[in-house]
């Protein structure tokens, strides 16, 4: 299922290309019952400038997963949907993302998996080659993490990336430094399973029922306020019985680091 539709075209493009497609995409590799995935797309474009709207719904993760696996070991496995646009105009590129979710993100890692139920990116953008980026709200739902190390102080993320080739110093010119804000980020739902089996005595703790809002955190910035920043936790050790909550209120700065606030703890684990 693909169609692809182009009007006014007059080479050399003195008139903006008209164009217009969509397709079902669905994954050679896993055998499944769900409907494919669709992409649509329609813009304009010059020699030198152009603009194009691109809809994603319910795209399966794993079409890339041949691509990603060079790079990237755990399979990843999702369904995005999104409404974006990017625009250009010679070396400038504008990306607007209006919306964009990730539904039962997962990495199949066999240690220590991680899945969130929604990934959820709205009113974001990104502009080059000046290096910024602005998210306006990024909402993690019942996001799922296990930390692991083992007893030779191998973390579990380690065998994740693939050995990267020795890069030859360059002797480019820096680039500008990145500008990142992000505007709204909240968790909820949060789950977190530790184990740490280097120690004499390994440790072992899960926090359940993580809650974190932060508002307008620029982590790059040197000269940004800080941040507000409200996180609360239900914490149980290896006793799951035993179980403790900790919240903090305050806020938070990268560069350099502060972080001030007020801490309310009750029946920690401490063993």
């Amino acid at each position: 299922d693909i169609a692809l539709q182009a009007r006014a075209l007059v080479l050399p493009l003195a008139q903006p290309l008209q164009f217009d497609g969509r397709m079902a995409l669905a994954s050679a590799a896993v055998k499944s019952a769900a409907a494919p995935g669709r992409l649509s797309f329609k813009g304009q474009a010059t020699a030198t400038q152009g603009q194009v709207g691109v809809v994603l719904e319910s795209l399966p993760l794993n079409l890339g997963a041949s691509y990603l696996s060079a790079q990237f070991k755990p399979q990843v496995q999702g369904r995005a949907t999104a409404q974006l646009g990017l625009a250009w105009n010679g070396a400038a590129t504008v990306v607007k993302v209006a919306r964009l979710a990730l539904d039962d993100l997962a990495l199949q890692d066999q240690a220590a998996p991680t899945r969130v139920r929604q990934l959820l990116l709205e009113d974001a953008d990104l502009r080059l080659p000046a290096q910024q980026l602005r998210i306006g709200q990024l909402t993690l739902n019942q996001p799922v993490v296990g930390v692991q190390r083992d007893a030779q102080g191998r973390w579990m993320f380690e065998p994740w990336l693939a050995a990267s080739v020795p890069v030859a110093a360059s002797a480019a010119a820096p680039q500008r430094p990145w500008n990142l804000l992000l505007q709204s980020l909240v968790i909820d739902g949060g789950q977190v399973d530790y184990r740490d089996a280097l120690p004499v005595r390994p440790v072992q703790w899960q926090a359940s029922g993580v809650v974190l809002k932060v508002k307008d955190f620029a982590p790059l910035s040197g000269t940004a306020q800080a941040a507000p920043l409200q996180l609360s936790l239900r914490i149980a050790g290896n006793r799951r019985s035993q179980v403790g909550s900790l919240a903090y209120d305050g806020s938070l700065r990268v560069a350099p680091l502060l972080v001030q606030g007020t801490v309310r703890a009750s029946d920690l684990p401490l063993h």
